[in-house]
């Protein structure tokens, strides 16, 4: 069997962005959130005296100004900066396409799991407006 080909995934637009990752963009631009993210997703990072961590992960300068900006206080740091909805889309386009589990996960960089959960919700969700249409068959009857 024939390997498929990689398949690009396109950047998903700004709107699409957390609201958490859309302020850090609008502080340190798209490439060092995507760091933030990648480094520090999940943490809430205190912003006083620039952290060693946050120091280390953009630098002192882009520290110093993130704390210049949203002054003292902790910022959330997303662990990802887009939604997940592109990404279950993409997933269920390449099913579609006859891709395997395996190589969704490894090509989108998800877990196995991940993949056969958002299939398996995207089943259930079409078998619910099936059986919706089906009782609204039965009222005009």
């Amino acid at each position: 069997m024939s390997a498929k080909p990689e398949v690009a995934m396109p950047e998903p637009s700004l709107s699409e962005a957390t609201p958490s990752a859309q302020e850090l963009i609008e502080l340190v631009g798209m490439e060092d959130t995507k760091l933030l993210c990648e480094r520090l997703g999940g943490l809430s990072i205190e912003i006083g005296a620039p952290s060693p961590t946050m120091i280390k992960v953009l630098g002192e300068t882009k520290a110093i100004e993130i704390k210049g900006k949203l002054g003292a206080g902790r910022v959330y740091i997303p662990r990802n900066v887009f939604t997940s909805k592109p990404k279950q889309r993409q997933i269920l386009q390449m099913r579609s396409e006859g891709y395997t589990v395996e190589m969704i996960a490894a090509q989108l960089g998800v877990s196995d799991r991940w993949v056969y959960m958002v299939c398996s919700r995207h089943s259930e969700q079409r078998a619910l407006d099936s059986n919706q249409a089906n009782l609204l068959d039965l009222l005009d009857e």
